[in-house]
């Protein structure tokens, strides 16, 4: 009987010193999240372009560009949708198909950009820009900015 009560907390033991070191931090570590930094839009081509990021995590970003029309009819070919933080460039994992935009139509394209976003974010890099290109060869940038909500100055 003492002896497998002995075995019993040998095998617990390692569990309830996991517990204990977890409880003598801080707790679990906030994690930064992407934004974008400007709200005010950038012509690219016939429209007027916005970003702003609708997910944020270890693994990248998933941004929503919005696309106004600002004259007559065209057809917005987005050709190459880059993603630049600190010395990292990732390509978006798809590019929307190509919107055909009135005066005041509204499109919004949805773009995944995978990287190791808790690695730039460790490294130092708090900026980054997405860079929209058009099959014409105009290109716009949007700047982006990681925020630690706990940090001083965060939105």
């Amino acid at each position: 009987m003492r002896r497998a009560l002995l075995v019993a907390l040998a095998a617990v033991s390692p569990l309830l010193g996991g517990c204990v070191l977890f409880y003598l931090g801080d707790g679990p570590r906030s994690l930064p999240e992407w934004r974008a930094e400007a709200t005010v839009p950038r012509t690219l081509g016939c429209a007027r372009v916005t970003a702003r990021v609708v997910q944020s995590g270890k693994e990248g970003v998933g941004i929503v560009v919005a696309l106004e029309g600002t004259g007559n009819t065209c057809i917005l070919h987005i050709s190459a949708a880059t993603l630049r933080v600190g010395s990292v460039e990732t390509r978006a994992a798809d590019l929307p198909p190509p919107p055909r935009l009135t005066e005041g139509a509204r499109v919004e394209a949805h773009l995944a950009f995978r990287f190791d976003a808790d690695a730039a974010w460790r490294r130092g890099d708090r900026h980054g820009e997405l860079t929209l290109r058009l099959a014409s060869g105009e290109q716009v940038a949007l700047p982006l900015a990681a925020w630690d909500e706990d940090a001083e100055g965060a939105p």
